[in-house]
C-alpha cells in the first residue's frame, strides 16, 4: 500500500491470497472511505462497500486510466525485488519480511535529511530493546543487582 499524499508505503507479506486476507489487512490500514486504486483482481470488489475503489484491468492492457493506475506500487515492488537479487544470495522466507520492512523503511525516508532519518533509526532501535533489560534491581541482600 501507498499513500498517494504522503508517499508512505506499508507492505506485508501474506499467507495467502485471499479476498478476505487482503481485506483485512486494508481495513487495518486505511481509513474508511478512502480512495483506493487496485488492479482488477476479483478479490478486490468487496473494497468498494467501504472504500471509493477505481481498478484498472492489466489483463485487457489498460495500466492508466485518468489518475488510476497501480504504477507506484508496481515500481516500488519492482525496486525491492531488483535489490534483493543485487543485493542477497540467498533469501529465506524466515527473513523476508524483514527484508520487506528494510525497503519499506528507505522508500519512507526518501528526500529527508540524514539527521531525520539517523534520529528515526534510534527511536525505532531503542522502542524495540525492552525496557526491562535496562532496569537494574536490587534485593537489598548485597548482591549485585540482576545476578
Amino acid at each position: 500500500m501507498i499513500c498517494r499524499e504522503t508517499k508512505e508505503a506499508r507492505l506485508f507479506l501474506v499467507k495467502d491470497r485471499k479476498a478476505g486476507t487482503i481485506y483485512k489487512l486494508v481495513k487495518d490500514n486505511v481509513l474508511e472511505g478512502s480512495t483506493i486504486y487496485t488492479d482488477g483482481w476479483r478479490g478486490y470488489l468487496a473494497l468498494g462497500q467501504y472504500y471509493q475503489h477505481f481498478s484498472v484491468d492489466h489483463s485487457s492492457r489498460e495500466f492508466v486510466r485518468g489518475d488510476v493506475h497501480t504504477s507506484n506500487i508496481d515500481s516500488l515492488w519492482g525496486r525491492i525485488k531488483r535489490n534483493l537479487r543485487k543485493e542477497h544470495i540467498k533469501i529465506t522466507a524466515k527473513y523476508v519480511q524483514l527484508y520487506v520492512n528494510e525497503a519499506c523503511f528507505r522508500n519512507n525516508s526518501r528526500g529527508k535529511k540524514r539527521m531525520a532519518v539517523f534520529d528515526e533509526i534510534l527511536r525505532l532501535t531503542f522502542f524495540r530493546v525492552p525496557v526491562n533489560k535496562f532496569l537494574v534491581r536490587n534485593s537489598g541482600d548485597g548482591s549485585l543487582p540482576n545476578s
